[in-house]
């Protein structure tokens, strides 16, 4: 069987990154032939690849764009992909079974617009989505036509309640809430220990495109009280004592397993905070409310504890523990979906 997976795998973003890889990791050890289907439509080009520099006011921003992007490059080697295109007649012309589209939050059209690809839009191929997300959109743009394309797969998974409801309510069909693909494999055998990785010791990672003034007050404190130091990655924290640009997928697992403590605003940085069993703190905002919330009450976490007014680290030792039935349970849907096409 030669399968291709279509989601958004190629920003400099870690988490994205990552669960594309783990998608094909983990489909890899069951099927020869498995690839991630390297395509971007024009818009999405225009603001995820080098043309986005011309947005950036500050210097700063631009170098750390080629910092990033130099050190993504090195890890984006290990990806299987096709070669790349941004004509979906491209793809409609390779040699593929089935199509997986997923994980990541590629039915939000607010990002890079409507594309029919993720929806159903390769009629010639057999497709499923696995963790598939519409992020914090409510689809009411193209509402018709996401109705449409969803119902031309024969296999639905999503990984967050908001769009558990929004699929519910265009289909009246209830998909399967699975975890996103980073849970799938063991990251310990991919994690790149680097000299740098080695140098940082007792240290706060900062994970974060966003942090209040009260909570960058109560980490500056707590890191004082316990003689730490705050080291932010992949976004400028300038109250951080140390700033790293240019770090690559795989040795941003270590900085993560290297941490006392974790502090983030993303959702992969919730994950691999539970992953690595960290103390943690998440910073709750819109984009990733649904999609958090909804692994918090799998892993048996009060989400209201980072609500509250007093900020606190949560100790999450244990929470992967309570994911291992349902990171099982994610294994089989993907792997019987899988199978479960006719060739």
């Amino acid at each position: 069987m030669k399968i291709g997976i279509l989601t958004f795998h190629d920003g400099l973003n870690h988490g994205a990154f990552l669960q594309a890889f783990s998608t094909l990791s983990f489909l890899k050890k069951t099927y020869k032939n498995v690839f991630i289907i390297n395509y971007k439509n024009k818009n999405h080009l225009q603001k995820e690849g080098i043309f986005q520099i011309f947005n950036y006011r500050n210097p700063f921003r631009i170098n750390d764009f080629f910092k990033k992007r130099k050190a993504f490059r090195n890890d984006q080697k290990k990806m299987s992909l096709t070669k790349f295109t941004s004509d979906i007649e491209d793809i409609k012309r390779l040699d593929l079974d089935l199509i997986i589209v997923g994980s990541d939050v590629v039915w939000n059209t607010k990002i890079f617009g409507f594309d029919k690809i993720y929806f159903g839009g390769l009629e010639n191929f057999k497709q499923i989505s696995y963790a598939a997300s519409f992020g914090w959109s409510n689809a009411e743009d193209h509402l018709s036509l996401i109705k449409e394309g969803i119902s031309k797969f024969s296999h639905i998974s999503v990984r967050d309640d908001n769009s558990q409801k929004i699929i519910k309510s265009l289909i009246n069909y209830c998909p399967k809430i699975v975890l996103d693909p980073t849970f799938l494999i063991d990251w310990n055998i991919y994690e790149n220990i680097s000299s740098r990785t080695k140098k940082y010791k007792d240290y706060i990672l900062i994970y974060a495109y966003y942090i209040s003034d009260d909570e960058i007050k109560f980490i500056r404190q707590f890191a004082q009280k316990n003689n730490l130091i705050c080291i932010s990655i992949g976004y400028r924290q300038k109250w951080c004592k140390e700033n790293l640009m240019n770090v690559g997928p795989f040795e941003w697992l270590s900085f993560f397993k290297g941490a006392t403590h974790i502090v983030t605003s993303t959702y992969h940085g919730t994950i691999f905070s539970i992953i690595f069993k960290k103390s943690f703190y998440v910073s709750i905002n819109s984009k990733i409310k649904s999609r958090v919330l909804t692994l918090f009450k799998i892993a048996d976490i009060d989400h209201n504890y980072f609500l509250k007014t007093e900020i606190f680290f949560y100790d999450g030792s244990n929470a992967l523990e309570k994911l291992l039935p349902e990171i099982n349970n994610s294994k089989q849907w993907l792997i019987e979906a899988t199978d479960s096409i006719d060739l």
